[in-house]
């Protein structure tokens, strides 16, 4: 900006200088043709009787007070014309500055549109990313609620007619029941199979609260005529676990250690605190023939007792592996929901910073296009401007010539007037204008010769 603008400025000194030179040249080419013109007529008047040279004086005095009225309407033409390009430079004047104030404000418009632009972009970005990650989440999520459903009804057909499904609705129905023996111990479910074979007939037992709600649960159901559920409580008060030290010994784990969090510890050492789970039945076997207190288990479902080793089933369809495929079916069908929540909320949030991002770069664009339009009208102003400084100062210098023009004739006229005077006058008059006409006629020769 700053190197167009020195640009322009020595643009409009060089255009001054030009129309400097071309006035000075103006009147020098008007001087040199006065003096030609003047010097021919007192050549020719020297040839001329003194009626004839009256007549030539007269002749120019009219022409010289023609030309005078024609330049004095020209120059009445061209003061008009100055105030109406005056009046039109101004009202131009005021347009460029307020499309320069236009300019200015909307250039500031259009950086703080540029910005909202790019926060709205990111915001976009980071939503959409937000957004696809909850997509991906969704689509595991219902990945995971189809492959629990199919280990569901697969060990559903592995363990029908295991027990009534009529009489464990009932008995879960009923008061004092807390829920499957698999959910009340918290089974993780790869040790599922562990579970099943260390609990043995109770694997698939509802879990009732205290040894008197039995009663009343077994009372219930032989009344509806239903059967087939096995029920379990504890009768003890301590959690005390004698397969712990034992399992210290060896480096392993009791089996009530690795329950989950939400496990009745209770219960559980009541039922499994004499099992260890180990890695493989010959581990197993070798600690229940020195301890025959206490049972070993292996995550395939082995169990390993003093009087003997119970080999697990090879597809593992057991009723606590179905407790606990059921649990998981659960589990996967609320972080499903609570997938679909996100997903449908971050969708929201994504669309709503989408609408934002094409709102602000449409009024980026829209600034934009105003802040291109004003410039160029600035732009063309500017030559329209420049058009009407031009003419402004053809016109100043028209007139100015004009004046000068006229000074001239003034003069002209003024000796044309004398010189009439003094051939109409006395011989002695005469004699001596046409000495003086001499001398002027070698004045302007030598002012000419000067010239060329």
């Amino acid at each position: 900006q700053d190197e167009a603008r020195r640009i322009q400025s020595e643009l409009a000194q060089s255009s001054e200088e030009e129309r400097r030179t071309r006035a000075e040249a103006d009147r020098a080419e008007r001087a040199h043709r006065t003096f030609e013109e003047e010097e021919r007529a007192l050549a020719e008047q020297e040839q001329m009787p003194t009626e004839g040279v009256v007549a030539a004086v007269r002749g120019d005095l009219g022409s010289l007070e023609a030309a005078a009225l024609r330049d004095d309407r020209e120059a009445d033409q061209v003061g008009r014309r100055l105030e109406s390009l005056h009046g039109q430079l101004e009202a131009e004047s005021l347009e460029t500055d307020r499309l320069k104030n236009e300019i200015k404000q909307l250039d500031i418009d259009a950086t703080a549109a540029q910005q909202a632009h790019e926060v709205a972009v990111a915001d976009r970005r980071s939503q959409q990313a937000i957004w696809e990650s909850a997509e991906t989440e969704l689509q595991n999520a219902r990945l995971a609620v189809a492959g629990a459903t199919a280990r569901v009804e697969a060990l559903e057909s592995a363990v029908e007619g295991l027990a009534d499904p009529q009489a464990r609705q009932k008995a879960l129905s009923t008061s004092g029941v807390a829920g499957s023996l698999a959910s009340i111990l918290d089974v993780p479910e790869d040790l599922a199979a562990a579970v099943e074979a260390a609990l043995g007939p109770w694997s698939d037992a509802l879990a009732v609260e205290t040894p008197s709600a039995i009663e009343s649960v077994v009372g219930v159901l032989k009344s509806d005529g239903l059967g087939g559920v096995p029920l379990v409580t504890s009768r003890f008060t301590n959690s005390d676990v004698p397969a712990r030290p034992i399992a210290d010994a060896y480096g392993l784990e009791p089996l009530v250690d690795l329950l989950g969090r939400r496990a009745d510890r209770r219960m559980a050492a009541a039922l499994v605190g004499d099992v260890i789970v180990a890695e493989g039945w010959s581990a197993g076997w070798q600690i229940v023939a020195k301890h025959p207190a206490v049972r070993v288990v292996t995550p395939e479902g082995d169990l390993i007792t003093a009087d003997g080793i119970r080999i697990a089933h090879p597809d593992g369809a057991t009723p606590a592996a179905l407790e606990r495929a059921r649990t998981s079916l659960e589990e996967a069908e609320l972080g499903l929901a609570r997938a679909d929540s996100r997903h449908a909320a971050s969708r929201r949030d994504f669309d709503h910073t989408r609408t934002t991002e094409r709102a602000a770069l449409e009024e980026l664009e829209l600034i934009e296009t105003n802040l291109s339009g004003a410039t160029e009208a600035l732009a063309r102003l500017d030559r329209t401007r420049a058009g009407v400084e031009h003419e402004i100062n053809r016109l100043e210098q028209r007139r100015s010539l004009l004046l000068e023009s006229a000074a001239d004739r003034e003069v002209r006229i003024a000796e044309l007037r004398g010189r009439l005077s003094a051939l109409e006058g006395e011989e002695a008059e005469r004699q001596l204008l046409w000495e003086q006409l001499a001398g002027r006629r070698v004045s302007i020769a030598q002012k000419l010769s000067l010239i060329h």
